[in-house]
């Protein structure tokens, strides 16, 4: 059962890029997800601060210890951790879109991921895996999730080893962004 929060006037937000640059995350001759990771957080600070609202981001070249340390050092002062991710597989056929949450979330974190993990299937058009816990995925922990000490989701966009979610993903990619910077504002503006 998700834990209770207290709505706020504004929440503080922090985006990470989820792998630190070229070729730090998983890569395909058609994707690179470290660099990907950037872009993509870069878009959605800028869709979120077009909105008025204040982001802060981890550095482009940070390792997930690091940004761990950093984020807990922010812990403070930060109501939502989001990261973005690209799923990745040998296998180039499993699609769509999933998130991950502590067992004990929030109900606001469970909310995000919820709305997020819905409006990513809808507009590219990939199956809504849903919001799971860090044992059900595919690595033994998720760093961020598990060892961070604020309020977090774990974003997996789509997957970057199947050509038709990618293809999808670059062609929505605008829609997906502006949605995107919509629920989380909507979220943090509680």
């Amino acid at each position: 059962m998700a834990k209770q929060t207290q709505p706020k006037e504004k929440r503080n937000l922090i985006l990470t890029a989820g792998h630190y640059g070229f070729q730090s995350g998983a890569w395909r001759q058609w994707f690179d997800e470290g660099s990907e990771t950037i872009a993509l957080r870069n878009l959605l600070t800028k869709a979120l601060n077009t909105k008025g609202m204040k982001v802060r981001n981890d550095s482009d070249h940070e390792r997930t210890g690091t940004v761990i340390k950093w984020v807990n050092q922010e812990s403070k002062e930060t109501d939502l951790l989001v990261e973005i991710h690209f799923n990745a597989v040998d296998n180039p056929n499993p699609s769509g879109v999933e998130c991950f949450v502590q067992p004990d979330c929030t109900d606001f974190e469970l909310r995000v991921a919820k709305d997020l993990c819905e409006a990513t299937a809808r507009i590219l058009g990939i199956p809504n895996r849903g919001v799971k816990v860090p044992k059900l995925s595919q690595h033994p922990t998720i760093g961020i999730i598990e060892r961070t000490k604020v309020q977090a989701v774990l974003w997996e966009v789509c997957f970057m080893s199947n050509q038709g979610d990618v293809k999808a993903y670059r062609e929505k990619q605008a829609q997906l962004v502006k949605e995107v910077a919509t629920i989380i504002f909507n979220a943090c503006k509680l």
